[in-house]
């Protein structure tokens, strides 16, 4: 990698102007509403198998399916944010996660909770990949350690 290539690729992914606190507290939101869904879940069985009227043995599908669509997705993210903008990926990472919430919550039977969900993974991997490299990419390297330990 020549010195040439580093410029670029820093340049391509830095946000313009000096990186206020907003930016780790943005990605901390991500993080923190990407771990949220994939722990909640687990209380809410019982709520949704009643609504849904399935026996909560019987939607373990919801967990496996949110945690195999972040696993597959993560290394998609790089290749989106080379091709697409890194914060153009972040902010459509962050509306399709919101979108998939919403529709989560508005789901009428097992399937459409299934898709919703692995809807929400997608949007979740994206976030929590991409805000990792906007930290490292957007602070001196002196301070992302610092910031890593409040995300």
């Amino acid at each position: 990698m020549t010195a040439e290539t580093t410029a670029t690729a820093t340049t391509r992914f830095a946000p313009a102007g000096d990186p206020s606190l907003l930016l780790p507290a943005t990605v901390a939101f991500g993080v923190f509403m990407t771990s949220l869904d994939q722990n909640v879940i687990v209380t809410a069985l019982p709520g949704i198998g009643e609504s849904l009227g399935r026996p909560p043995s019987q939607l373990g599908l919801l967990i496996t399916v949110y945690v195999a669509s972040l696993i597959v997705t993560m290394p998609l993210g790089g290749w989106l944010a080379d091709r697409f903008g890194l914060r153009n990926v972040y902010c459509f990472a962050l509306l399709v996660f919101a979108s998939a919430s919403a529709l989560c919550g508005l789901s009428e039977n097992i399937w459409m909770l299934v898709g919703s969900r692995a809807l929400q993974g997608f949007g979740g991997a994206l976030m929590g990949t991409l805000g990792q490299v906007v930290i490292l990419s957007s602070f001196p390297r002196d301070r992302t350690l610092r910031i890593n330990m409040y995300i």
